[in-house]
């Protein structure tokens, strides 16, 4: 197992599978990824962000993580890893009211794989530090190379518990509202089974500015969470819709184009707000 160093090898431990099981008896996968919100006073909640379409009508989750392990102190993945399900999914998260995203604080993983695994569970956590201003949005070129990690069509590396990264470009400037929409646009293949994907801009070595100057070091911006793309009919009909969890063969007359529309950035620090107020303790309490 790799010890993570990189920001693409912790990239690769803080997505995780989730397989729902609806209400209809189906089941679908869809992508989450772990995030923590800064509480003040060096408290954190930690959460799990994916797509409300992935939680809505899901009646329990399973999620496949890494089996942590001390090393001089310090956490490390071990290598294994094991399955903890929640039941009531849908009910566990925390919805965003406007948007296509949802988080579910994790407390009830770490106790769930604490009694049934005995084990803590290792996972490298995105955080606010990566969420882009919108003066840090402008800096950027309208065409930037981004990668997306996930599990398309439900594929992951089953042997070591890790995503399928791949890499895309923005469609449309970061800095730029889609139609109006809290939303950006990304041209990449999106499967079914992404959805909750994060939409990164990740350097490593050195990158160059929209001015031409060449900047070393990393460089890793958190754009937003993937939930879909549009689609045409054979008719040419152009339509949006969200990326599919079910991975069975289903006969459709609807062709993909190639693209991916994704939440914006701005919208989890929205959601967090919702989440502190829901599980932090409110003065006067």
């Amino acid at each position: 197992m790799i010890i993570p160093q990189l920001p693409s090898e912790r990239l690769l431990f803080s997505t995780v599978r989730i397989k729902v099981a609806l209400a209809d008896g189906n089941e679908g996968i869809g992508t989450g990824f772990f995030f923590r919100y800064s509480a003040g006073d060096d408290k954190s909640v930690p959460v799990i962000i994916t797509n409300r379409h992935v939680a809505a009508n899901a009646r329990a989750a399973s999620f496949q993580l890494h089996k942590a392990i001390m090393v001089n102190n310090i956490s490390q993945p071990s290598g294994e890893f094991f399955t903890v399900s929640v039941s009531n999914f849908s009910t566990q998260c925390i919805m965003h009211p406007q948007v296509d995203i949802c988080a579910m604080p994790i407390n009830l993983l770490l106790i769930e794989a604490k009694e049934r695994a005995k084990s803590e569970i290792y996972y490298v956590a995105l955080d606010e530090s990566i969420l882009p201003t919108s003066q840090k949005l402008e800096e950027l070129g309208a065409i930037e190379e981004i990668v997306m990690a996930g599990y398309p069509i439900g594929l992951w590396d089953q042997a070591n518990n890790m995503p399928i990264v791949r890499r895309g470009i923005t469609a449309v400037h970061p800095a730029l509202d889609f139609c109006g929409r809290a939303e950006g646009v990304i041209d990449a293949a999106c499967y079914p089974g992404c959805s909750g994907s994060p939409i990164l801009v990740l350097n490593e070595g050195n990158y160059q500015t929209k001015t031409g100057m060449i900047i070393g070091g990393a460089r890793i911006i958190l754009l937003g969470v993937l939930y879909g793309g549009p689609e045409f009919t054979i008719e040419g009909e152009i339509i949006a819709t969200n990326i599919p969890m079910r991975t069975i063969p289903t006969a459709q007359m609807r062709l993909p184009m190639s693209l991916g529309f994704y939440v914006k950035a701005r919208e989890i620090i929205t959601l967090g707000d919702i989440v502190k107020r829901c599980v932090l303790p409110q003065r006067g309490d």
